[in-house]
């Protein structure tokens, strides 16, 4: 079940780059993602071009859902981002820990790098943070 959950969750995260790049006219190499808590301790996502934050979007966006979420994935994707930062904000020990996707060209697949206070602290990999 785990590896089912990581290879939909990082299908989506490319879609959402491919998404993302295709409506700035931008490569995908310069398109990121970036998911957050916020001061109620919610998820945020945001998009950037070359590092710089474009504009808030909904999962729903990122998921590039319009009206009805046929799969439910605005329903699972949620409770396995929060197990996530939980464990990175524990690790941390800081509440403003991010996450930023960016898509590898040559191995076409996401990366996963995790932020605190604005500065990079490490790769992260999903397997290590999904029971």
């Amino acid at each position: 079940m785990k590896e089912v959950i990581i290879n939909e969750t990082n299908k989506v995260f490319i879609k959402a780059l491919e998404r993302f790049s295709k409506q700035n006219d931008q490569e995908i190499k310069d398109v990121q993602l970036i998911i957050a808590l916020d001061e109620g301790q919610e998820l945020i996502y945001k998009y950037c071009i070359k590092g710089v934050a474009k504009e808030n979007v909904t999962l729903k966006q990122v998921l590039g859902i319009k009206n009805i979420d046929f799969k439910g994935l605005t329903m699972i994707i949620p409770p396995y981002l929060m197990q996530i930062f939980g464990k990175l904000i524990q690790e941390q020990n800081s509440n403003s820990v991010e996450v930023v996707i960016c898509y590898n060209t040559i191995k076409e697949i996401c990366r996963y790098f995790l932020f605190d206070k604005g500065q990079k602290i490490k790769e992260i990999l999903l397997e290590n943070y999904i029971e």
